[in-house]
Formats: structure tokens, C-alpha cells, sequence
């Protein structure tokens, strides 16, 4: 356990103090003083020298003391805070400070303000910054120190997700199979679990729940339509039906027979078939043309290309906008490149010149008079250095967007090219003439008159029997009719056999389905047995481990589910609730079990600790902030 105390703690023109040290050895210690009095100054100040920030963690806050009207109160004044800490028997000597840099160009007579800088210390060696905060964070992290500093903090400032994160660390995390394990009830849903988590499981059984419901609500509508498709056709004798398609079998190809015998008889065979073959020809020029007219007119192909075009115009119009904001950009890196320029030109041209004591205007000793010089220098080298690092940066952003723009410039030429060419189509189709096959009018003309001149030669050769092959074909019509009725009433046979076989499936599909429903539900029924169960040993464990405080770590919602909270209570009373020493007591608790679980103690600030009578035991260094009416110094008193 590594415990951390203060020693001294020394302030130099830190916020509203002009200097204050603190003697405090390791000990605890109450400081009393009115309100605006400085109490919570010296948390500021410890915060500041460890992290850079006040107690409520601001990096951007008045670190140097301040006039009535809110200026600056020194701007030569040099602003620092220098600890000497005791960690786990050991010195730790930390300073950090703050102050303004000053020049005079050349050519003018009064100094210009460059700006603020800062040093550190560790045991009173200057070091960089990188290499301070590296020591301090192995004295303790910010979000550590600051749990375990402030009392209000883990219950008012952290989030609630934050708080239950943390309270989980604490119990190390629990084991689905040992919960599982606990309760032999669980056998089925550890036994469905496969490899996955309780929560992945149950969205998998929800998604399957749902899909079920789907099914299963939708088989009574089928079965309906099958049912009725059953009762049309269950009452037909089809044995009987398909013994009298075997007469009007028979009966149709004696027809065909008799129409043979009289086409076979009549003569003028040889004119039928080219008849025939003519008629076809015609048929096929007609079919030929029709096609390529409609070729000419294809509007869908027109207006594809149409949709194509709009398309393109769309594509250039983002791609200008990007290349527009590409450039804006481009213009705002040639920017920022030459004010690193003019910054590394203003940097470059500066020169030091000694400044007199603000005091009693005499020359300053040499020794801080080089002391200036190597801070000027140094600041000198820091800003040319940080306007070159910038200027590079921005020079490779620049050539990044530049390629970039060059990539959408040739974009926007290939599309507008293809929108061009697609226009270009448009129009011609547009503009083109429909018109027939070549040779397509001559060909048919002289068709139709073979045609014609076959037709009357083959009717004058038929006169005499014309009206036998007339009857021949009525009596062969009506009874291929009556044939293909009865095959469409036997049709029906193969319809009821599949309807009934459908019927059986949906019947069976059903039953499944209601079967693996119940599963299902009985599986997610399990799993929200499980979240109870896990909430309940969750519970346990987290409230075990305080003696004051507990946590509300789970909400039972209307519909029975679990929602993560994380809320505090004393005694049943909402934090929120408790007056300031419960709050106070409940913090000094939750500081015990944190600081024990991260195995490190540090100094703990406790405001407002006049609303206090009795603070809780912590076995650690604890600096009280009271408010005392009218003292307007600050007054220690040790422990």
C-alpha cells in the first residue's frame, strides 16, 4: 500500500495568495477561515502543481493574482507552488512555476508581451515537462487522485456508468458459469449457450421468437385457403371421369381420321402447302419489320440513357463541392503556412535586452540579468522550433489536398465526358426516323399477290367439297373441345393430392413451431432468471465490500426487465438527499474501499467540514476546509 502525505506545502503568487506555506509534517490539519478566505486555494494549488488544473479539474482558470478591477496584479511577479510530499517514508520535492515573457523588439523602446511559460522540479533539478508529469504519475494518476481527494467526487461528479465500472474493478468481474453452475435449474439455457454470453444468447432467442410468432400466425391463413381448395374438389369421382376421357379419346381421333379421309379426297394438296409456306413468309416480313421499328423507337433504352445523364450530373456536382471545399482548405493551409513564417521570422529577429529592476530601476545583477538571457533564449528556440514543426505539418497537408484536388479534377473530367457522350446519344435517338426494313414494301406486295392469286385458285378447286371438310372439321372440333374440358376437370385430381399433402405439411409446420416456441420462451425465461440472479450476487458483493454506504446497481422496470443505475444511498436516504456530513461520511467511506482496492492512500481534502461533528475514521492524511466567520487569515490548527 503506497500512502502519501504532505510535508509543506508553499504558495507564491498562486491565485489570490501572495505567499502562504504549510508546515504539516504528514499530519492532519483543520484550516479555518472565512468564505473567499483562501481554504479552497490551497486544494487549487495542490491540484495545479501535480496536474495543471484546479480541484474541479480546469486547466483554464486565474492562476495569477488579480486586482480589484480584475487585472493582473504583477505581471513580473513569478507564480509557483512547491510541494515537499512523503511517499512511503521517502522525500518527493515538486515544484512547478508560472510566469510572463517579456521582450523588446528592436527599433522600440518599451517591451512587448510574448506569452507564459513554466518550469518544473523534481528534488530541485529542473526537468521537462513530460519528464514531471511521468514522475507524478507514478506517484498517482489524476483520476485517482482525484477520487480519492475530494469527497464529493465519486459520488457527484463521476457519471453513473463511470461509478459502476469502477465498482465492478472492485469485485474482479463475476463468472456466467458460476452462476449458471449455482442453480441446476440453468442446465437447459447453459446447455443452448454454445460458446456465446447469457446477453448474446437471449437477443439470439428473441430474434428467434419473433420469427416463430411470424410463422406460426401466418399458417392458420394458409391452412384456410388449402381447406378450401380441398372442398371443391373432394366430391368428384375422378376413377369414373378418367374411364370417360378414354371414349372421348377415341371419339376425337375418329373425327381426325374422318377429316383425313375427306382432306385426302378433295385434291389441291400441293396448293395448301405453298399456301401455307406463303402465308408464313408474310408472317415472318411482318414479325421482321415490326422488330426493327420497334428498335428505332426503344423510348425505355432513350430513357435509361436519361436517368444515366442525370446521374453524372449529380456525380460532377458533389464531386465540384468537394473539390470547392478542397480548395478552400488548400487556401486556409498557404494561409497558416505563412503566419509560421512571419511567427519563426518574428521569433528569429528577436534580441534580448536586459531589463532594469522594476523597483528602484537599477541595472539587475548579472547573474539574473544571464538568468533572463537563457530564459529568453530558450523561449526564443522553443518558438521558432514550434513555427517550423507547424509550418512542415501544414506543408504536408497541403500536398495531401492538392493530390486529393487533382484526383477530383480528373473525375470531373471523366464524368463530364460520359454525360457529354450520353447527351450526345439522346439527341440522336431522338431525332431519328422510324422506318421499314430495306426492301420491306416490295417484298410484301409481292407476297400478298401470290397470295391472292394461290387463294382463288384453291377455292375454285374446292367448291365441290367444301362443305364435306366443313363438317368433317366441326365434328373433330367439338369433340377435341369436349377432350380438353374433361382434361381440365381431371387436372383437378393432382390439385386435391397436393392440396392434401400442403395441408399435412402446414398442420405439422404448426406443431413445431408452437413446440419450439415454448422452448424458447421457457430459454428466455431462464435468462431473465439469470439477469436476477447476476443482479442479486452483483449487489452483494459491491455492497459488502462499504460500511456505509450502499449501491443501488439495478432498476426494476414495468415490464419486469433490469436497467443499469448506479446510485448511493446511507441508511436508505438518496445521496442526494443527505445533508452535508452524511454526504461528507458517505465520501470518506467510498474513499476507504477505493483507496484499499488501488492499494495507494493520499492526502484527502474535505470542504465545507464545519457541517461535520464527527468525520468518519480514514487512515489517511486529512486536511479539513472550515468556515469560520469573520477570520479573514487563515488559522491551522494540527492534529
Amino acid at each position: 500500500m503506497k500512502k502519501i502525505t504532505i510535508i509543506t506545502l508553499e504558495l507564491r503568487y498562486f491565485k489570490g495568495c501572495q505567499h502562504l506555506e504549510l508546515e504539516l509534517n504528514g499530519r492532519s490539519a483543520s484550516i479555518y477561515g472565512d468564505n473567499a478566505a483562501g481554504k479552497t486555494t490551497i486544494y487549487d494549488a495542490l491540484t495545479w502543481l501535480l496536474f495543471g488544473k484546479d480541484s474541479r479539474g480546469r486547466s483554464q482558470f486565474n492562476i495569477k493574482p488579480l486586482a480589484a478591477d480584475g487585472t493582473v496584479l504583477d505581471h513580473g511577479a513569478e507564480t509557483s507552488v512547491e510541494a515537499l510530499l512523503d511517499v512511503d517514508g521517502q522525500p518527493v520535492s515538486l515544484r512547478r512555476t508560472y510566469f510572463e515573457l517579456w521582450s523588446r523588439k528592436r527599433g522600440r523602446s518599451e517591451a512587448t508581451f510574448d506569452g507564459h511559460s513554466s518550469e518544473f522540479f523534481v528534488g530541485g533539478v529542473p526537468v521537462k515537462k513530460n519528464e514531471y508529469e511521468r514522475q507524478v504519475f507514478e506517484l498517482a494518476d489524476e483520476q485517482t487522485f482525484r477520487t480519492l481527494t475530494d469527497v464529493a467526487w465519486f459520488c457527484e461528479g463521476e457519471s453513473e456508468a463511470s461509478r459502476r465500472a469502477v465498482l465492478f474493478e472492485l469485485i474482479g468481474g463475476l463468472s456466467e458459469a458460476d452462476i449458471l453452475a449455482a442453480d441446476p435449474a440453468f442446465l437447459p439455457l447453459t446447455a443452448a449457450l454454445e460458446g456465446r454470453t447469457v446477453d448474446a444468447t437471449k437477443k439470439m432467442l428473441l430474434s428467434r421468437r419473433k420469427s416463430l410468432n411470424t410463422k406460426r400466425n401466418s399458417i392458420p391463413a394458409r391452412l384456410d385457403e388449402v381447406k378450401r381448395t380441398i372442398s371443391e374438389y373432394d366430391g368428384r369421382d375422378f376413377p369414373a371421369l378418367r374411364q370417360r376421357r378414354e371414349v372421348l379419346l377415341t371419339r376425337r381421333d375418329q373425327c381426325q381420321a374422318e377429316l383425313d379421309a375427306v382432306r385426302s379426297g378433295a385434291g389441291g394438296q400441293m396448293q395448301g402447302e405453298r399456301l401455307a409456306a406463303l402465308r408464313e413468309q408474310l408472317q415472318a416480313l411482318e414479325e421482321q419489320n415490326r422488330l426493327h421499328r420497334n428498335r428505332q423507337q426503344d423510348a425505355n433504352r432513350v430513357q435509361l440513357m436519361k436517368n444515366d445523364r442525370e446521374q453524372m450530373d449529380r456525380s460532377a456536382a458533389r464531386l465540384e463541392q468537394d473539390k470547392g471545399g478542397l480548395a478552400a482548405e488548400s487556401e486556409r493551409l498557404k494561409e497558416l503556412i505563412d503566419e509560421c513564417r512571419t511567427a519563426w521570422l518574428e521569433a528569429n529577429s528577436g534580441a534580448f535586452t536586459p531589463a532594469n529592476c522594476p523597483t528602484c530601476g537599477q541595472p539587475l545583477p548579472k547573474e539574473q540579468i544571464e538568468e533572463a538571457r537563457s530564459r529568453f533564449e530558450r523561449s526564443k528556440k522553443q518558438r521558432k522550433e514550434d513555427a517550423l514543426r507547424q509550418a512542415n505539418c501544414h506543408k504536408e497537408r497541403l500536398k495531401d489536398v492538392d493530390a486529393r484536388r487533382m484526383e477530383l479534377q480528373e473525375q470531373i473530367r471523366n464524368v463530364t465526358a460520359r454525360r457529354d457522350e450520353l447527351t450526345a446519344q439522346i439527341q440522336t435517338a431522338e431525332r431519328q426516323t422510324v422506318t421499314d426494313l430495306p426492301g420491306y414494301p416490295v417484298r410484301r406486295a409481292e407476297l400478298l399477290a401470290d397470295i391472292a392469286g394461290l387463294e382463288e385458285r384453291t377455292r375454285q378447286a374446292a367448291l365441290d367439297t367444301g362443305n364435306a371438310i366443313a363438317a368433317a372439321r366441326e365434328r373433330f372440333v367439338q369433340a377435341n373441345r369436349a377432350l380438353s374440358d374433361m382434361d381440365g376437370v381431371l387436372a383437378g385430381e393432382q390439385v386435391l393430392t397436393n392440396a392434401r399433402r400442403r395441408q399435412a405439411e402446414l398442420t405439422e409446420s404448426a406443431r413445431l413451431a408452437g413446440e419450439e416456441l415454448e422452448r424458447t420462451d421457457a430459454l428466455l425465461e431462464l435468462c431473465d432468471r439469470f439477469t436476477a440472479a447476476k443482479a442479486e450476487r452483483i449487489d452483494q458483493q459491491v455492497n459488502g465490500l462499504f460500511r456505509r454506504v450502499r449501491w443501488q446497481l439495478f432498476e426494476t422496470q414495468i415490464n419486469g426487465a433490469l436497467k443499469d443505475v448506479c446510485r448511493v444511498t446511507v441508511d436508505g436516504v438518496p445521496y442526494s438527499d443527505l445533508n452535508s456530513g452524511g454526504r461528507i461520511n458517505a465520501g470518506l467511506d467510498v474513499i476507504s474501499v477505493l483507496s484499499a482496492a488501488k492499494r495507494v492512500r493520499v492526502p484527502l481534502f474535505v470542504d465545507n467540514a464545519e457541517s461535520v461533528t464527527q468525520l468518519a475514521d480514514v487512515d489517511t492524511q486529512v486536511i479539513r476546509l472550515a468556515v469560520s466567520a469573520g477570520e479573514r487569515t487563515l488559522r491551522i490548527e494540527m492534529e
